[in-house]
């Protein structure tokens, strides 16, 4: 069972896109999700916090295991460096992204990575 507190979820299914289908239920602030391993995602402030099969990550704008090294931009393009768990990845984008849509990206990387 996967829990998500305080993650926007339909911003995070759009950067999983249409082939990935979360069945996702609410009670209260919090959503579920079934999966065959056990996971805790909580956005606490600027951060997300997951806690995976006994194993912790970090994803942030600045630090952790998920986090943006470098961002520059040019005319209509947006280039965003990101360390995703000690690799290096490079996205460009039309459109510059804010910290919470960051953040969901990161988790949406997360999420394929680590528990799809």
């Amino acid at each position: 069972m996967i829990t998500f507190e305080k993650i926007n979820i339909e911003l995070l299914k759009r950067f999983l896109g249409d082939s990935i289908n979360l069945n996702v239920s609410q009670k209260g602030n919090k959503f579920f999700c079934d999966s065959s391993k056990t996971c805790s995602i909580v956005k606490k402030d600027d951060a997300i916090v997951i806690e995976l099969e006994e194993e912790k990550y970090l994803i942030s704008k600045s630090s952790g295991n998920y986090y943006l090294l470098d961002y520059k931009s040019a005319d209509n393009f947006h280039r965003y460096i990101f360390n995703i768990d000690g690799e290096k990845a490079l996205f460009v984008f039309k459109k510059a992204l804010n910290e919470e849509e960051i953040l969901h990206l990161l988790l949406s990387i997360f999420f394929i990575e680590k528990i799809l």
